[in-house]
């Protein structure tokens, strides 16, 4: 028995007397040493801020198969274990600050325009939650590696037209440089599936004016609609359905007195000036445009006559019971 206890000692000495291990922030291990004494079969680990692991000791009992886990604050993890029945499709993952995930369950009725994502560094997506009022055009966005984003908050004026862009795989933008040779008026941009951009070249003459841009949830950009005075003819885009933005098309208006379009900007009312871009009501001889997209829809109260009517596609007119809604196309 005494030889027995000898060799018990001398195999545990050299820990006792070095200590084992002294981590650092952010690196899965502790931000102290470790003597032979804090290390038991029932206190296995004791983890530091930031690394997913939790930052107290866990003994043996709370490890199980079923909740095998807690993680930390900004680790990506769980601030509390995750059993089997606790992860479901409407509420599947609580992430913590500055990983990519928001802070509390999101189920689908918890995602909102005005406050949709909180990201983290590396991930594509900002370090602070971005309200619509908090997204402006000089300081849009900032990415992080592989992500389809620069790695810097870029300005119109950092925007070059000789070296526009260089995208990630599988986001929707370019894998390569755009020189200015690459990027014509004709052949703008083609992007990918599920990522916010219409899957085609879209030539200028298919880019229409009316309301310019809508962003989404969780998508990197604003979630209003850019109306014509922020978006010119050579710099704006048309999405697709069900990917982030609107599906309608863009052209400059011009107040010619011959074509007139429906912005829908105060009400509904189809004889209100200030509905109208240019602050002007259609006539007996006008071209008239409803654009998709618009805050409301034009509704008639009385009778009117124009001469030709373009509805784009989704979009609406009402013409009101009993009204006489002519079309004269003279």
């Amino acid at each position: 028995m005494k030889i027995l206890y000898t060799i018990v000692l001398f195999l545990f000495f050299p820990f006792c007397v070095f200590s084992q291990y002294t981590g650092g922030s952010n690196d899965g291990f502790s931000n102290l040493l470790l003597p032979k004494t804090n290390i038991t079969d029932d206190n296995a680990f004791r983890g530091g801020a930031d690394d997913g692991f939790t930052n107290v000791l866990l003994p043996r009992t709370s490890i199980t198969d079923a909740t095998a886990f807690k993680g930390g604050n900004d680790d990506g993890f769980t601030n509390a274990f995750l059993a089997k029945t606790n992860i479901t499709d409407a509420a599947a993952f609580k992430g913590g600050n500055d990983d990519g995930f928001t802070n509390a369950f999101l189920a689908k009725t918890n995602i909102t325009d005005a406050a949709a994502f909180k990201g983290g560094n590396d991930d594509g997506f900002t370090a602070i939650t971005l309200s619509r009022t908090n997204i402006t055009d000089t300081i849009a966005f900032k990415g992080g590696n592989d992500d389809g984003f620069t790695a810097i908050t870029l300005s119109r004026t950092n925007i070059t037209d000789t070296t526009a862009f260089k995208g990630g795989n599988d986001d929707g933008f370019t894998a390569i440089t755009l020189a200015r040779t690459n990027i014509t008026d004709a052949t703008a941009f083609k992007g990918g599936n599920d990522d916010g951009f219409a899957n085609l070249l879209l030539p200028r003459i298919n880019i229409t004016d009316a309301g310019a841009f809508k962003g989404g949830n969780d998508d990197g950009f604003a979630s209003t609609l850019l109306l014509r005075t922020t978006i010119t003819d050579v710099n704006a885009f048309r999405g697709g359905i069900g990917r982030g933005e609107t599906q309608f098309k863009l052209v400059p208006v011009t107040c010619d007195g011959t074509t007139f379009t429906w912005n829908g900007s105060v009400s509904n009312a189809w004889e209100n000036p200030d509905n109208w871009n240019c602050g002007i009501m259609p006539n007996i001889g006008s071209i008239v445009i409803i654009p998709f997209g618009v805050p409301n829809y034009p509704k008639v109260n009385a009778n009117y006559e124009i001469k030709t009517l373009y509805i784009n596609a989704n979009a609406t007119i009402t013409i009101q019971p009993g009204v006489q809604f002519k079309l004269n196309g003279q």
